[in-house]
């Protein structure tokens, strides 16, 4: 306020209080620029998704009583936040571990079904467990799957979401297990705590991918494929996807040059002379990329290295990225 007259501060409210303005939503509307609950910006959000963002669960409330709509979904993709568009307001509340304001939402009789990844999808992706127990305490499935036909285990093992992971099994032991190695190795979850814990789940570490053609990440995987085939782009991400089909997660993982989940799966009993639909095995894949000593002595069936290497990673919680 310096340079101004101290009379004139009085015409400044950069926070309004709920004195002048009526309402905490009137306020929350006034602090952002919206006139109407129902306003959608130029990014296609609403002042609920913003609410939601902000995580108070008052201001959330607040809305809900002036007839904000608790299944409100992102219009566009949002450039700043990062969010995509088609997203649920308990999506953003789950991804973002708000359970304050999922809770009301849910007691607001949210759709737990609606929007492009669902709020259990969000919650996996998040690594918030309170906000999968929440879910299922009102009544969702931890076998919930998004638009991509990724279950929320799968979504939490390509993220590593450790946490989330834990709980989604422990809501349902029995659930089903595929493709969760496949996409930790190929995305974030190509650690050892997270090949331990799908293991002792029973997830099969030499399951072989197989995804529908009709599937968004089948397409995706195929014209990727086509591209690498043809000599147009020779990155890892096309490599990969030339080479997916029949891949099994070691595979995955010597590609990617994940190689703490490389030898995670070695201690696990991973086999190294399965074919992939090109007739590629893992040792394969390490002599072709150049993988370190360490791990083609595992793949011909030394493990002293690796299985120190997990012993590691495991007591300390962090990638072991070289070994001395």
């Amino acid at each position: 306020m310096r340079g101004f007259a101290l009379e004139t501060a009085e015409l400044f409210h950069p926070i309004p209080d709920v004195d002048l303005f009526g309402s905490i939503s009137d306020v929350f509307l006034a602090q952002n620029g919206f006139r109407i609950i129902k306003e959608v910006d130029q990014n296609g959000w609403s002042p609920f998704c913003y609410a939601v963002l902000r995580g108070d669960p008052h201001i959330v409330r607040s809305l809900v009583a002036h007839a904000a709509d608790p299944n409100t979904t992102t219009k566009k993709n949002h450039p700043i936040v990062g969010l995509a568009a088609g997203l649920s307001v308990s999506a953003i509340g789950a991804f973002f571990g708000h359970k304050d304001c999922l809770q009301v939402l849910l007691e607001s009789a949210a759709d737990v079904t609606l929007g492009l990844n669902p709020p259990m999808c969000g919650a996996a992706l998040g690594n918030h467990p309170e906000c999968i127990q929440m879910l299922c305490q009102f009544g969702d499935s931890p076998s919930r799957a998004g638009f991509i036909d990724l279950s929320a285990i799968v979504q939490a093992s390509a993220e590593n979401s450790v946490e989330a992971v834990r709980e989604l099994l422990q809501q349902r032991p029995m659930l089903n297990l595929s493709r969760t190695l496949n996409f930790a190795m190929w995305h974030r979850g190509a650690t050892a705590e997270m090949v331990g814990q799908l293991v002792d789940a029973k997830a099969d570490v030499n399951e072989q991918l197989r995804l529908p053609l009709r599937s968004m990440f089948g397409m995706a995987f195929f014209l990727h494929g086509l591209l690498y085939r043809w000599g147009v782009r020779r990155t890892t991400g096309t490599r990969i996807a030339y080479h997916s089909v029949g891949a099994t997660p070691l595979m995955f993982a010597i590609i990617r040059g994940h190689f703490e989940g490389a030898a995670a799966l070695l201690v696990a009993k991973a086999q190294v002379d399965v074919p992939n639909a090109r007739k590629k095995t893992a040792l394969d894949f390490a002599q072709e990329l150049g993988a370190p000593q360490f791990l083609m002595n595992a793949l011909e069936g030394d493990l002293t290295v690796c299985n120190r290497m997990v012993s590691s990673a495991m007591a300390n919680r962090f990638l072991v990225s070289h070994v001395v």
